[in-house]
């Protein structure tokens, strides 16, 4: 199971705007050993953020009304929590959304949940990063 240094599970914020994604993500996840905070679209996470005080949250990009890699940069207005973009957009856009919201890193959804998962490790230092990604 996945721990921090004191012994509770990571909390980890998913905002998705499609429900079966965002379910089927954060069941997995879970069952990864992280606590979930799933988030239906993009509005309000900013006060859920500062009220919950995730971990780290993964924001999918392409979301109606405030994309992810706005509310990305609303988020590092307040906050320097670690974020991870997770999206199915092409890679070299994903990357230099990435580059531009300082602290974030990316993951393909087509490299799956156990990838997603393994980056969360990695920006929470909970396994030696073998690569980063920026």
């Amino acid at each position: 199971m996945t721990k921090l240094a004191d012994n509770k599970p990571p909390t980890v914020m998913l905002v998705d705007d499609n429900p079966e994604t965002l379910e089927a993500t954060a069941s997995l996840l879970r069952y990864e050993g992280f606590r979930i905070l799933a988030q239906a679209g993009p509005f309000g996470v900013t006060a859920q953020v500062g009220r919950e005080r995730p971990d780290l949250v993964v924001l999918d990009v392409m979301m109606p009304g405030l994309s992810g890699d706005g509310l990305g940069r609303v988020i590092r207005e307040s906050s320097f929590v670690p974020i991870v973009f997770f999206s199915a957009m092409p890679e070299e856009q994903l990357r230099d959304i990435a580059v531009r919201t300082s602290g974030a890193t990316y993951v393909l959804k087509s490299e799956g949940i156990s990838y997603l998962a393994e980056e969360i490790r990695r920006r929470l230092k909970l396994v030696p990063s073998k690569s980063a990604r920026y």
